[in-house]
Parts: structure tokens; sequence; C-alpha cells
């Protein structure tokens, strides 16, 4: 495995902790290809999957994760967005709205990354990966799961996946302010995200600039 490449900051890639796991190398470099290829379609993805794993795992220990599910946390929220390298380049930076043709092979980005993915991670890896765009209320894809039926890694990644896609500035709008993105967070607590991840990430973001 590249150890300059994304997966060499996720502790599960790089070595197994106490009660965790770790990626084969055969596994890593398959992973760690999958992302290279997917960044070479986007080229926002590689900094987007850093600040979200990074501001995820500050998450999930606010919510008392440790060990083996934060390993698993981080390593998901790296490889979340993978799936997009089927997503056509001219959709993924479409400077407009979505037409419902383009929205339908946006929305099956996280089943595909979950299949993409298979064989290569834990199990409940790709249970997050497929789920991380179920909403609370259940109006997300790919499966409509509402509430506590979504895996509690994908509820965390959903509100942290929102959060730093709004400080990031994108074909069809600028990016928000800090305190705008937070304060959303809140809006849409017990709506489109898990209150309690929403509150979480809230609290941890309060000293970034």
């Amino acid at each position: 495995m590249n150890q300059h490449g994304i997966l060499s900051h996720v502790s599960a890639a790089k070595t197994p902790s106490t009660g965790g796991f770790f990626l084969t190398d055969a596994d890593g470099r398959h992973v760690e290809a999958l992302i290279e290829e997917a960044c070479g379609t986007d080229d926002t993805l590689r900094e987007h999957s850093l600040n979200v794993a990074a501001t995820a795992v500050l998450v999930g220990t606010s919510l008392g994760l440790k060990g083996r599910d934060l390993d698993v946390l981080e390593l998901a929220a790296t490889v979340h967005d993978v799936g997009k390298l089927h997503v056509r380049p001219d959709i993924l930076a479409k400077p407009g709205p979505l037409d419902e043709d383009e929205w339908q092979e946006m929305r099956r980005h996280p089943a595909r990354g979950a299949e993409l993915l298979a064989g290569h991670v834990p199990a409940d890896v790709l249970e997050i990966v497929r789920s991380h765009h179920e909403r609370w209320d259940g109006a997300g894809y790919p499966d409509g799961l509402a509430g506590a039926a979504i895996p509690l890694g994908a509820r965390i990644i959903a509100v942290v996946d929102a959060f730093c896609a709004m400080l990031e500035s994108r074909p069809y709008r600028p990016a928000s302010r800090r305190a705008e993105a937070r304060a959303e967070l809140l809006a849409q607590a017990g709506r489109q995200v898990d209150a309690d991840c929403a509150h979480a990430a809230y609290r941890v973001t309060a000293g970034a600039a």
C-alpha cells in the first residue's frame, strides 16, 4: 500500500489495534486504487474525504465510540464516496441543478461504493458506506431507512458529510460560512439527521476557525 496515499492516516489500514482490525496489504492496495481512481473524476474528493474522516472521528469520540468501532467509522468515512467513480464527471461538475436522470445516477453512488468495496473491507464498513445518504426522517437513499435503523456510523457521516460539503465551494454555489454551516446542523437535527450526532458535530466544531 502507498504509504503516502489517502489511507496512510487510517488506523485500521496501518496496524491492528486492540480489539480492532486492519486491512491486508492486498485489500489496502485495492481500496487505495479505488480512491485514487474516484479522485481522478472529482478533484475535490480527496480533501473532502480527509475532512469528513477527521471530523467523523471527533464526533464518534464525542459520542463514546472507541477501539474497533472508531476504526470502522474512520475507514468508512474515508471511502464513503468511492461510488462516485460510477457517476459521470459532467454530473459531478455540473454548475446547475441536476435533472431527474442525473439525480438517479447520483443517488446510486452509495450502493455502488459498497459493491466496489465488497470483499476488501469489513461488512460493517460496507453497511455504513451504503447508508451514508439515508435520512433520519426516512427520505434518504438508497433504502429509505429511518431513525435508529440507520447504522450509527452512517448517521455520523451523514451529519459530517453535509457539514463539510457546506464549507466547500461547488460549481453550483459558493461555500457557506462556518457559523452558517454549524447553525444548519441544529436546524436539521431530528429531521434530516440524528439529533445526537448533529449536536455532537456542533460541539466538536465549536473551536475551529
